[in-house]
C-alpha cells in the first residue's frame, strides 16, 4: 500500500500534572478535530508514554510538506480563547 502523506508533523511535551486533565480534555474534545478539519491534515495520531518523558508524542500525517507552511496553519495557530492559553504555555516545556 503506497504511503499517502508526504509530510508529517511531530510534536512532544510534558504537561505540568496541575493542567493535565485539563490539557487532556482540550486535546481530545476540540485540538484534534480541529488539526485534521485542516485542508491537507490526513490524520493526527497521539501517544502517551507510560514511563518516560516526554510524556506525550503527538504525529500529524500531511499531503505534503508544503501544508505546514500554509496560510491555513497559520491561520490556526494564534487563536486560542483565553481558556487555551494557560495550557499552550504549560505545554511548552
Amino acid at each position: 500500500m503506497p504511503l499517502v502523506a508526504k509530510g508529517m508533523l511531530l510534536t512532544s511535551m510534558d504537561i505540568d500534572a496541575a493542567d493535565e486533565a485539563d490539557f487532556n480534555r482540550w486535546y481530545d474534545r476540540e485540538h484534534l478535530a480541529e488539526r485534521v478539519a485542516i485542508d491537507g491534515f490526513l490524520e493526527a495520531r497521539r501517544y502517551i508514554a507510560v514511563d518516560a518523558a516526554p510524556k506525550y508524542l503527538a504525529l500529524y500525517a500531511t499531503r505534503s510538506f508544503d501544508v505546514l507552511s500554509s496560510p491555513l496553519i497559520e491561520w490556526h495557530l494564534p487563536t486560542r480563547p483565553s481558556g487555551r492559553t494557560a495550557i499552550s504555555q504549560s505545554s511548552k516545556t
